[in-house]
């Protein structure tokens, strides 16, 4: 199976760090940016390299400079047909309408468990979403944790 590769998105390094851990531990390669305008211009940079085009974006909403909206906005504009995945501690019925008028219908709620994040990434990648919830075992080994991702990046017990 190839890897997918996933460019994260957020402006809290904490949560940041915890979503790339989870999803390299799921095999998935990953880039990171801290702001919209950089991961835009990390997409126009990768435009066109054939051996490591960006799969997935996932991006928070709320950042300083370029947004999640108007990142959303200027991969449309730019004919970019990468699929966004918008996590959010702001997931409110409006934002959602909105995010679905820009062609952007995946929104994950903060706080939200690492195991629905995977989930969502194998449904939106088009991968089995069985292998998801064995995604942990390495070598007979289970490395999954049970709780749930906080917006700061820190685990709540469940």
């Amino acid at each position: 199976m190839d890897r997918k590769h996933i460019l994260l998105v957020d402006d809290d390094l904490s949560l940041l760090h915890s979503l790339e851990f989870i999803l390299e531990a799921a095999d998935f390669r990953i880039t990171t940016e801290t702001n919209g305008q950089k991961a835009l211009e990390k997409v126009i940079l990768t435009g066109n390299d054939k051996a490591s085009p960006i799969d997935l974006i996932i991006t928070d909403i709320q950042m300083p400079g370029l947004s999640g909206l108007e990142l959303i906005d200027e991969l449309r504009r730019m004919k970019f047909s990468i699929p966004v995945l918008v996590i959010t501690a702001y997931g409110d019925s409006k934002l959602k309408k909105e995010l679905s008028r820009r062609g952007c219908p995946y929104c994950l709620d903060k706080p939200f468990y690492e195991e629905k994040l995977i989930q969502e990434v194998f449904l939106i990648l088009g991968r089995n979403t069985d292998l998801a919830g064995n995604i942990y075992q390495r070598e007979g080994e289970m490395e999954r944790t049970t709780g749930a991702i906080l917006p700061n990046g820190k685990e709540k017990e469940s």
